[in-house]
């Protein structure tokens, strides 16, 4: 429903107001719209200027660690972009302390004692997924892998797919990969190496 105020102080004057007419947007809310959903629209909602909406949208990066260095760096390219990015808090530690060798941070497999750790990072970044408008997966070479997505990165895919929010793929699928099947049916997003297409990509994907 679309209703518009006036900030005239006298509605009966014929004196112009000095403000023009703003859309008041009122949002029916679904009874089974979840927290995710409510969130999104939210964020949808408020940046409207003069009933011109401008779209920032929220983007989770998921990674294998071995590629948290570019995950940083596109985080850098997508906020000059107009985009807020969310990326590991690992990653986030390892650009803080300028280390990105993943065998200082991945303990449990020194010590199986640490794997609460990984369960904790899991946690997290499910949590990130979920409050983001679409996420951005990075997929290089592995150990000799070509465009290498490894399980943990499958499954913040899965989830992504389950609250049906929009999923980019760096480069393209993995054909060697077992998941292949998988990650097609996904209808990922590729964006063929040029993180910066995603704007504009995801803005095409609203029709906005």
């Amino acid at each position: 429903m679309l209703k518009y105020c006036s900030s005239s102080v006298n509605s009966n004057s014929s004196t112009p107001s000095l403000f023009p007419l703003t859309p008041v947007i009122k949002v029916h809310q679904p009874a089974n719209l979840g927290k995710a959903d409510l969130a999104a629209t939210k964020r949808y909602f408020s940046d409207t200027i003069n009933g011109m909406k401008t779209v920032k949208p929220t983007i989770t990066i998921c990674s294998s660690a071995a590629f948290y260095r570019q995950a940083v760096d596109i985080q850098d390219q997508l906020d000059k972009l107009g985009c807020e990015v969310i990326v590991p808090i690992t990653a986030t530690r390892m650009k803080a302390a300028g280390d990105f060798d993943v065998s200082h941070y991945k303990t449990w497999f020194a010590d199986a004692n640490d794997y609460h750790k990984k369960a904790q990072l899991m946690r997290t970044h499910f949590a990130e997924v979920e409050k983001a408008d679409a996420i951005l997966v990075l997929n290089y070479e592995k150990h000799g892998v070509q465009n290498y997505i490894g399980g943990n990165v499958l499954m913040e895919m899965s989830l992504a797919f389950w609250l049906n929010k929009p999923i980019f793929i760096i480069n393209e699928i993995p054909e060697a990969s077992a998941f292949e099947e998988e990650i097609r049916g996904m209808e990922p997003i590729l964006l063929h190496g040029d993180a910066g297409a995603l704007p504009q990509l995801y803005k095409e994907r609203l029709n906005v």
